[in-house]
């Protein structure tokens, strides 16, 4: 949720910054994270969230069930962030039934998000996933419903 980090986010966070980010620095314009959004979603055959822009750079991004966006601060114009904020809207089945924010399904999507978007080869990323001792869902959870279709609409990651 934004605003509150766990063990598990930090340990996610901290496996982008060693084994996805160095290979992604790319700084993307607003109507290319737009277009990654919306690439992501056709490929998830989920609805196109809204992007916010945030003119911040001490907020966290952050993905939100309740308005289907994504929200964006100035220093997460990065391929990483999007694909990142956009596997919490993709995994939300998984959070439903109690998985954590950043748990097992929502590290596969992010793993096959990387490689699928940024070419980034698989089995070095889930080494160093388990190196930071996150946990990998053995298949990856899919979109299957519309926002507003559950009753936890409130809810921001």
């Amino acid at each position: 949720m934004a605003g509150r980090v766990n063990a598990i986010a930090e340990a996610c966070y901290a496996w982008e910054a060693m084994y996805v980010e160095p290979k992604a620095r790319a700084i993307l314009s607003r109507d290319q994270c737009r277009g990654l959004v919306k690439s992501v979603a056709m490929r998830e055959n989920m609805p196109i969230p809204k992007v916010e822009f945030m003119s911040v750079d001490n907020l966290p991004c952050y993905a939100r069930v309740d308005t289907w966006s994504v929200h964006i601060a100035d220093w997460g114009h990065t391929p990483v962030t999007i694909l990142h904020e956009m596997a919490h809207l993709a995994t939300l089945q998984a959070l439903l039934k109690g998985e954590d924010p950043h748990g097992p399904a929502f590290v596969a999507k992010c793993i096959d998000y990387y490689h699928h978007f940024l070419r980034i080869p698989i089995e070095p990323m889930k080494a160093g996933a388990r190196k930071f001792g996150l946990k990998i869902g053995d298949t990856l959870c899919t979109y299957t419903f519309r926002p507003k279709d559950h009753q936890f609409d409130d809810l921001e990651f």
